[in-house]
């Protein structure tokens, strides 16, 4: 009997840490800033110019999928892993060296056990500056999930200010030309087709020719009417019908994930890098810069 009162009082006791934990992060959630770009101690690169060469590359990291929950919870829920995740996404951009990364499904929070993860990531990955802005702000039992898009540069970006309904990060870099190319963070929706092509026009309709670095998880493959319109417009350099690049789940996996450059630009190569990090792989491509200007 004494037994198992003691059982009851440590269930009730978690029962009341587990509410206190919630409310307490119930509580930061009107406060907690939705977006934040920071420069870290790693020095820039030269700003590039024309007929230099760039690398680009766009990866859906999963942290806000099934496949990385099914992963945290073969390590038993231990919030390492969440450290041990962002490590194997490091090591993969390292191995391919990009100028530029675009990251969807990048969880900034994961609240009570980790904070400011794509700030790590960017130190991990030895890059300049990173931009991130929320899409979502969760919460998964006493777990507070606070995820979006972000950018990680190795040059010295600026942050636009613009009428942003898709929450997305919007940067803009400057050429040695003194050319401006904009940098959006794409991650549209995987549920409706029709949903999908509005978020597109809206996104073209922002941009307004403006030369554009635009990539992401598009949600959608080549022969949808979104991927259609982006490529017809002939706005953009950059491989419109390469390789399957996700989700594992499906049988068999489409190519959902693109990197699409301003149409002066040379697409010299494109590659998808298979992983087990992500239910995604990653997609880089390498331009030639050619200036408008």
């Amino acid at each position: 009997m004494i037994v198992l009162r003691k059982k009851y009082i440590v269930i009730i006791s978690l029962l009341l840490i587990s509410m206190g934990i919630f409310y307490h992060l119930k509580s930061l959630q009107k406060s907690h800033t939705i977006s934040g770009v920071e420069i870290t101690h790693f020095a820039a690169k030269p700003l590039p110019a024309s007929n230099e060469n760039i690398r680009i590359m766009t990866f859906n990291i999963a942290m806000e999928s099934r496949h990385f929950y099914i992963e945290w919870l073969k390590y038993w829920g231990f919030p390492s892993f969440i450290k041990y995740h962002m490590d194997s996404i490091a090591k993969i951009i390292n191995r391919n060296q990009p100028d530029i990364v675009i990251l969807n499904e990048a969880v900034q929070d994961i609240l009570p056990f980790e904070k400011d993860l794509v700030s790590y990531l960017a130190e991990k990955t030895q890059f300049h500056q990173w931009a991130f802005k929320m899409n979502h702000d969760r919460f998964l039992g006493i777990i507070r999930s606070i995820g979006g898009n972000a950018i990680l540069s190795r040059y010295p970006l600026q942050i636009k200010t613009m009428s942003n309904e898709l929450l997305f990060p919007w940067m803009s870099l400057k050429l040695a030309t003194q050319e401006n190319i904009w940098i959006a963070a794409v991650h549209n929706d995987h549920k409706s087709w029709k949903v999908n092509l509005e978020q597109t026009k809206t996104i073209l309709t922002a941009l307004n020719g403006q030369p554009t670095i635009l990539a992401g998880d598009f949600n959608v493959p080549p022969e949808s009417q979104s991927m259609q319109l982006i490529e017809n417009i002939k706005q953009f350099s950059g491989e419109f019908h390469g390789q399957a690049t996700s989700p594992h789940f499906d049988n068999p996996s489409i190519p959902i994930d693109f990197v699409f450059a301003p149409s002066s630009w040379e697409l010299l190569e494109h590659r998808v890098i298979p992983n087990t990090a992500s239910d995604h792989k990653a997609v880089i491509s390498t331009f030639r810069i050619h200036s408008r200007l």
